[in-house]
């Protein structure tokens, strides 16, 4: 589920609801900017990770549309390529 489709059932991101307003979806599907150029050029998309309600936490993978996944679990600080 993306943000905006999570935002549109009510999903407010600093109150931690998503759980409650989404039955329990995880967010996902949203374009990943790669604005630091931490990983090499392409069209990413990320998705959250280890999501169990409440606040999202820090893990995530990114991917693009030739199946190269990277995964962080520090909020894009550093990533270790899944495949």
């Amino acid at each position: 589920m993306t943000k905006k489709e999570a935002k549109k059932l009510g999903w407010i991101p600093s109150k931690g609801n998503l759980w409650e307003v989404t039955d329990k979806r995880v967010i996902g599907g949203d374009y990943f900017g790669n604005f630091e150029k931490k990983l090499p050029e392409a069209n990413y998309k990320e998705c959250d990770v280890n999501y169990f309600g409440g606040r999202r936490g820090g893990e995530r993978l990114i991917y693009d549309e030739d199946f190269n996944i990277f995964y962080t679990n520090d909020h894009y600080k550093t990533f270790t390529k899944e495949n």
